[in-house]
């Protein structure tokens, strides 16, 4: 699912505004939201960006909730204009850790780490979420693909 397309703006100013879709993202997926942050406050998540939906060539980076002091939601990503052109497409997707051992140590390097970066919203179970964000970054021609289209299993029954 698509969740913001790039602008010139986000690549040159590193600031983006969260829509609709990124804040119910956030909601439904994140331990600390937009609505957990008062004004001025921000919290950081690790992540990996890379190519694709698969993120080909992936390297460390982070996702960056904030707020201003007057309320406005903004995120800003680390590494955006390496991956990034005005007209592509990012998406947002969290790998959840395992708590468990991992047969490839490459998938255990991003995933069996602490979600949470930093945050200066207050909470004691902070160090339970493990994972990253996966930041997917597409080009404007790409075909959308939706989890059903991955996962088939996931459809439906229109019955």
């Amino acid at each position: 699912m698509h969740m913001i397309k790039v602008t010139n703006r986000m690549i040159n100013k590193y600031i983006i505004d969260a829509n609709k879709k990124v804040t119910e993202w956030a909601d439904d997926e994140m331990p600390i939201t937009y609505d957990n942050l008062q004004g001025g406050q921000a919290v950081t998540y690790r992540a990996a960006i890379g190519h694709g939906y698969y993120l080909e060539d992936p390297i460390p980076s982070t996702l960056k909730l904030y707020r201003r002091p007057r309320g406005d939601k903004l995120l800003s990503i680390k590494h955006l204009a390496k991956y990034a052109k005005e007209g592509d497409f990012i998406c947002f997707v969290y790998y959840k850790g395992l708590n468990t051992e991992v047969a490839d140590p490459d998938t255990t390097k991003w995933i069996d780490q602490n979600l949470i970066e930093a945050s200066e919203c207050k909470r004691k179970d902070l160090d339970m979420f493990r994972g990253y964000i996966g930041i997917s970054i597409l080009p404007s021609d790409h075909e959308e693909l939706h989890i059903e289209d991955i996962y088939p299993s996931l459809k439906v029954n229109a019955a």
